[in-house]
């Protein structure tokens, strides 16, 4: 629905953010239930909410997004469990927060800062340490 029709809806979908980013932040921490991978055709609702937050700064203005930055829960939630990700999310996580966060040369310094968090580069450090195969 962010998405749709070149993010004209981003602005209504953030309009209703208290209800939208409480629930956002939740389904963030739902992991995939299985000990095996993550089948890419059946995307888990951890799957599915990053790639919601990653079309939101994708289409949301520089200010929304130093707003949506300002929510804890969902910063850290981002790479709370990234080391259990499948291979294709990471690389669209980590891609889709450069482009769409660090290199946004409107976003202020400070919501930059969020991501950057020391919890949080410290979780992104552990995946040099990640086995799984790139399926």
């Amino acid at each position: 629905m962010a998405s749709f029709d070149g993010g004209v809806l981003v602005k209504e979908v953030y309009r209703a953010k208290d209800s939208t980013f409480k629930a956002l932040a939740r389904n963030i921490g739902l992991r995939h239930a299985r000990d095996d991978f993550e089948d890419p055709k059946k995307p888990s609702i951890r799957t599915h909410a990053l790639r919601f937050l990653l079309t939101c700064l994708k289409f949301l203005p520089s200010k929304s997004k130093s707003e949506l930055f300002s929510l804890r829960d969902v910063v850290s939630g981002i790479t709370r469990d990234i080391a259990n990700d499948p291979p294709y999310l990471i690389s669209e996580v980590l891609d889709g927060l450069k482009l769409h966060a660090l290199q946004d040369g409107n976003l202020p310094r400070d919501a930059k800062s969020k991501l950057l968090h020391p919890s949080n580069l410290s979780r992104i450090a552990t995946l040099y340490s990640y086995d799984q195969d790139d399926n």
